[in-house]
C-alpha cells in the first residue's frame, strides 16, 4: 500500500468514519499518525482537513479539539512521541488561541482529577474543549495504535461504561485499521478485537 496520504484515501477515511457522528474520524486519525510515528504527515492532513472538512466556523473548535487529543495521548505512549509541537507548526493565527502555559496546565490537572475520581480532593467538574469521551477517543487511538491489546480492551470497555456503544467504538478502531493497513503497519498477532460492550452482553 501507499504510504501516501492523497486525497482519495482520505476521502475513504472520512467515508468510513462520516456515521460516527459524535467522534470526529480526523481526531482519531492524527492521533494515529502521532503514536505510529508518522509526525510529518500530521500537518498536511490537517491542512487538508481545513481545506475539505472542517467547516471554517469551527476551525477553532476542532483545532483544540485535535490539540488536547495529541496532549492527551502523550500519558499512553510517552511525550517523546507526541508531535503535538510538530501539529502546532502548521496551526497559523486564525485558528490560534491565546491560551497560556498555566491555562494548559490547569486543564492537565482537571483531567487528572477527573481520570482519579474516588481519590480525596482530586475529583473536579471543569470543563474541557474535550468531553471525557471524546478524550476516552483519543486515549484507545494511542493504546491501539502502539499495540498494547490489554490496556486498548480495558479502556475500550471504560468507553462504552460511560456511554459510548459498541459500534462507535468498533468504528474508531476500524479507522485506526484503515490507516495502518494504508501505511504498511502491522500489529503483532492482528489488531486487538473490540470487547463485548460490558453493559448489554
Amino acid at each position: 500500500m501507499s504510504s501516501k496520504l492523497d486525497h482519495d484515501f482520505i476521502e475513504h477515511l472520512a467515508k468510513h468514519g462520516e456515521s460516527n457522528k459524535r467522534f470526529k474520524w480526523y481526531i482519531t486519525a492524527i492521533v494515529a499518525l502521532s503514536s505510529f510515528n508518522y509526525p510529518e504527515k500530521i500537518g498536511p492532513l490537517y491542512l487538508h482537513l481545513l481545506e475539505h472538512y472542517i467547516a471554517r466556523e469551527i476551525h477553532v473548535e476542532q483545532t483544540r479539539k485535535i490539540r488536547e487529543g495529541l496532549v492527551k495521548s502523550a500519558g499512553p505512549h510517552g511525550a517523546a512521541k507526541t508531535r503535538y509541537i510538530t501539529f502546532r507548526s502548521f496551526t497559523d493565527e486564525s485558528v490560534s488561541d491565546d491560551d497560556d502555559h498555566l491555562s494548559a496546565l490547569a486543564r492537565g490537572d482537571a483531567f487528572l482529577k477527573s481520570l482519579y475520581r474516588d481519590v480525596p480532593d482530586l475529583n473536579t467538574d471543569d470543563d474541557f474543549i474535550m468531553d471525557k469521551l471524546e478524550s476516552s477517543q483519543a486515549i484507545i487511538t494511542t493504546l491501539i495504535s502502539i499495540d498494547c491489546k490489554g490496556q486498548a480492551r480495558n479502556h475500550m470497555k471504560g468507553m462504552m461504561w460511560n456511554g459510548a456503544t459498541r459500534e462507535e467504538v468498533t468504528n474508531i478502531r476500524d479507522s485506526i485499521v484503515l490507516l495502518a493497513d494504508h501505511l504498511s503497519i502491522a500489529f503483532r498477532d492482528g489488531a486487538v478485537q473490540v470487547p463485548p460492550d460490558p453493559i448489554n452482553s
